[in-house]
């Protein structure tokens, strides 16, 4: 059993991809402003609606992926691929995926729902995301005077093929995920943006021979921060909670803590704890496709 549970952090380093508007956007991780012009000629820049709110919705897109990369720091040797047009661990954190132009406005839910997202094994994502005035009421519309929150909701759901490795080999196994995350960042011009929120991953692997493994982890995001040099496109402060417990034939076989923090420097530092003495800490460069280093 110890290797399903281990197999499920993988699991956990698909967070970075829950994000349904796809499009090659280039946002920073904060408000891009108006860019600065180094020619000899210079020239009016004008930042569109699209691209504030892209830059918005894309912090917390940044914010997932810092967090993902160390989510994978649980024995498995590598992490599962990067699906075409999402972020991943890793990933230069500018190039974010979410396109708010793709996004169509529903006035009776007072939402911007984004058209789904198909990967090539099946799984299907999906997002909405809402722009908040300070009370909390939905806008129809990005405000650069009203508009002090963005609230970002996505799900992911499907099954498909994933051999599950064992001492003796990797044996066949399908995989059925069914993952909600709600976030909110804070926004206001007059602050430094912070992102709140939690989700829920739940995940049944049923391997060839074996009872199925159904393993659950909500996932809480507290004050991660973020740079207003657009430059740096990773958290500076704050954390990331994830309790990850694992039932088998009605038997709770296995259940860990991670918890990652963000001091303002690129290294990020996950520390994971759970039954039987378990304690490992990880540290990784955000800025890197550099593995987790950890110890023991």
């Amino acid at each position: 059993m110890k290797s399903t549970a281990l197999r499920f952090a993988a699991f956990l380093a698909l967070w970075a991809t829950f994000s349904a508007c796809g499009g090659d956007t280039a946002a920073g991780i904060t408000d891009p402003g108006t860019p600065k012009d180094t020619t000899t000629t210079k020239t009016q820049t004008q930042v569109t609606t699209t691209a504030r709110v892209n830059a918005l919705l894309n912090e917390i897109v940044n914010a997932n992926a810092a967090a993902s990369q160390g989510n994978s720091a649980s024995g498995i040797p590598g992490s599962p691929p990067a699906e075409p047009g999402f972020s991943a661990p890793g990933a230069n954190f500018a190039s974010a995926p979410d396109n708010s132009a793709l996004c169509v406005l529903d006035t009776l839910t007072v939402r911007f729902n984004c058209p789904s997202q198909t990967a090539q094994n099946g799984v299907v994502t999906t997002m909405y995301f809402q722009l908040l005035d300070s009370a909390g009421t939905p806008m129809r519309g990005f405000d650069t005077l009203k508009t002090v929150s963005v609230r970002r909701v996505s799900d992911k759901k499907g099954s498909y093929s994933s051999p599950l490795m064992t001492q003796s080999g990797p044996i066949p196994a399908i995989d059925s995920i069914n993952n909600h995350e709600d976030m909110l960042l804070a926004a206001a011009k007059s602050a430094p943006h912070k992102l709140n929120g939690t989700g829920q991953m739940n995940v049944v692997i049923a391997a060839e021979g074996r009872t199925p493994a159904y393993i659950t982890a909500p996932t809480t995001t507290e004050n991660v921060g973020f740079f207003t040099d657009s430059t740096k496109h990773y958290p500076n402060s704050g954390k990331v909670t994830a309790v990850v417990a694992t039932v088998q034939a009605g038997v709770n076989t296995a259940t860990t803590t991670q918890v990652t923090t963000y001091d303002g420097t690129e290294i990020a530092k996950l520390v994971i704890t759970g039954q039987f003495g378990l304690n490992r800490t990880c540290t990784y460069n955000m800025t890197s496709q550099a593995p987790p280093v950890c110890t023991p």
